[in-house]
């Protein structure tokens, strides 16, 4: 998603009742990557080294970590 930045990002998004965005940033600075955009409480854009997204995502519950937006279901998702 960045372009030429030559950096790959993800897409980390919260569900509805999840904990907030801010969960997810720490994990992601923890993990060597480094947060890029947050929008709102429950999305977060973030740089992350390759492989990193699984360990997002076993740390912190209720989140989807995706390449592209379109990827994200509906049901976590719903009310952005």
């Amino acid at each position: 998603m960045a372009g030429d930045l030559q950096i790959h990002e993800e897409v980390i998004v919260h569900a509805e009742d999840a904990p907030a965005g801010a969960a997810s940033a720490e994990v992601v600075t923890r993990l060597s990557g480094g947060v890029t955009h947050e929008y709102g409480p429950r999305v977060v854009i973030a740089a992350l080294p390759p492989g990193a997204a699984e360990a997002v995502q076993e740390r912190v519950q209720r989140i989807e970590v995706v390449e592209e937006p379109a990827a994200i279901s509906d049901e976590t998702g719903r009310g952005l």
